[in-house]
């Protein structure tokens, strides 16, 4: 809420090391990324003037076998940002939309980007996350696969150096490069879009393939002409000096990436199910809203209630259907229980009262869980934050933006990762990945331009903005919160005024 986090100047500055242990025997080597062909040209664009030539990665050889795990042992951080480098902006060649792969989309253009070179090994984008192993916990996961192997941080760092990075390039079908959507209209004045996708439009990634867009920006690579959101909140520096790859967030990506090693339908490179982050069309004037609910039967609607450390102990209450044990359950002193946050019912959606982007006012302000509700679905679900940021380029900084995926949208196939959420937020310190994730067990099927892709069904995230924010003006009464809290303050029921109805 603007409240919550007041817009800063932004102030260029150069990002620093984190902070480093004591001093160690002298660190060894750093480990050397390993190697892949190299991308294939793309193709030009129309004649522009003279830009500086992009980046190209290095050379690489065919990727070998992985090896065993073996123990994380520290390795010298390098700046988050080396000195003097800039990102190479350079057009991606404009083409219709291409299909296959995984990548799909209604937009009627598309452009491919390529990746610059990576600024770190996985090893040292792990230690900025996880210093020293601090906060990091071996799982096992009842889907995952290899029978319920334990994922220690050596073997997640080694899978995704070696099998991700240096295996299959989910990306082969468009020459290694990165397609993204790009029929969106500029915002007015400014170069870029509000972000890429449209009213209406849609775009879907597989999950090998946003697996490998995470990893790739946690090594430092960009996309090369398309300056995403996700590479810049990364290395985002707060006014208190941390980046998010530091914190809470950092883990939150590495926790996706445990996931991804332990995927069944990832391995032997296989590209497994699809997500979807969608547009929805311009919505009506409150005013249409206002005229259609007058002759709308609520009787239909279908309501239930959970009745979640209200202090009933789950009573029911008379009239009232409630939601099935499955999504309802009272937390205990040490965990939470099951509400619509945690989730539990199959293809319940979770409703997201957002800011005007999806994940609120986190872009330059936060590090780590912080703010509410939308701030804090953007770290238990990695899969969602990873589309909103990549699919924005927004800006220049401090002038447009922020570079998140704009409301109301939808996006599907993501799944919770961690346990801890729920209504109150009171167990969510703590990174635990959830041993339960699904990878298999929550898949549907859903048809998109003639085609079949496998899809999780477990916990469709759908983001709006609330249109009645500051309703109880500012700075805030705290008997009036006491009061909207327990849904008693009046004006929570005005039918006439600013916020009548608003949401």
């Amino acid at each position: 809420h603007p409240q919550r986090f007041p817009q800063q100047p932004q102030q260029p500055q150069q990002l620093q090391p984190p902070p480093q242990p004591p001093p160690q025997p002298p660190p060894q080597p750093p480990v050397q990324p390993p190697t892949r062909p190299p991308a294939q040209p793309p193709s030009q664009p129309p004649p522009q003037p003279p830009a500086q030539p992009a980046a190209q990665p290095p050379p690489q050889p065919p990727a070998q076998p992985a090896q065993p795990a073996q123990p994380v042992q520290p390795a010298p951080q390098p700046p988050l940002q080396p000195q003097g480098q800039q990102a190479v902006l350079q057009q991606g060649p404009i083409t219709n939309s291409p299909q296959g792969a995984e990548y799909v989309t209604n937009s009627a253009i598309t452009r491919t980007f390529s990746w610059t070179p990576p600024q770190r090994t996985a090893l040292q984008a792990w230690q900025l996350a996880f210093p020293r192993g601090v906060g990091w916990k071996d799982v096992a996961f009842s889907e995952g696969s290899a029978g319920g192997r334990l994922w220690t941080q050596a073997a997640v760092v080694q899978w995704v150096q070696h099998e991700l990075l240096g295996g299959l390039d989910p990306f082969a079908a468009h020459n290694g490069m990165v397609p993204v959507p790009f029929s969106a209209k500029a915002g007015g004045k400014f170069p870029t879009p509000e972000d890429q996708l449209d009213p209406g439009q849609w775009v879907g990634y597989s999950r090998r393939q946003l697996c490998f867009i995470v990893a790739k920006s946690l090594v430092g690579s960009k996309t090369a002409g398309y300056d995403n959101g996700l590479a810049r909140f990364m290395l985002k520096r707060t006014s208190g000096g941390c980046a998010p790859v530091q914190g809470d967030f950092g883990r939150a990506w590495w926790g996706f990436l445990v996931t991804c090693a332990a995927d069944p339908m990832l391995q032997a490179g296989g590209q497994g199910p699809l997500l979807l982050a969608a547009q929805a069309l311009p919505p009506p004037s409150v005013a249409t809203v206002r005229a259609q609910g007058r002759t709308a039967p609520i009787a239909g609607a279908g309501l239930r209630l959970c009745r979640y450390d209200d202090g009933s102990g789950g009573a029911a209450l008379p009239g009232i259907d409630a939601v099935p044990v499955e999504g309802c359950t009272q937390p205990s002193d040490t965990a939470p229980g099951r509400d619509f946050m945690t989730g539990g019912l199959m293809g319940q959606a979770v409703q997201d009262i957002s800011a005007k982007f999806l994940g609120g006012y986190i872009y330059g302000n936060v590090c780590d869980i912080g703010g509410g509700q939308d701030e804090r679905l953007m770290a238990f679900m990695p899969e969602v934050s990873a589309l909103t940021f990549f699919l924005s380029q927004a800006g220049p900084d401090g002038v447009f933006g922020p570079p998140q995926l704009r409301q109301p949208a939808w996006i599907l196939g993501a799944r919770r990762l961690r346990v801890g959420i729920d209504g109150t937020c009171r167990f969510e310190a703590r990174f635990e990945l959830d041993p339960a994730v699904p990878f298999t067990s929550d898949l549907v099927t859903v048809q998109l331009r003639g085609k079949s892709y496998s899809m999780s069904g477990s916990k469709p995230f759908l983001a709006f903005m609330s249109e009645n924010q500051g309703f109880l003006g500012w700075p805030e009464a705290a008997d009036s919160i006491r009061a909207a809290r327990r849904n008693k303050e009046p004006r929570q029921r005005a039918t006439v005024g600013k916020a009548a109805f608003a949401n």
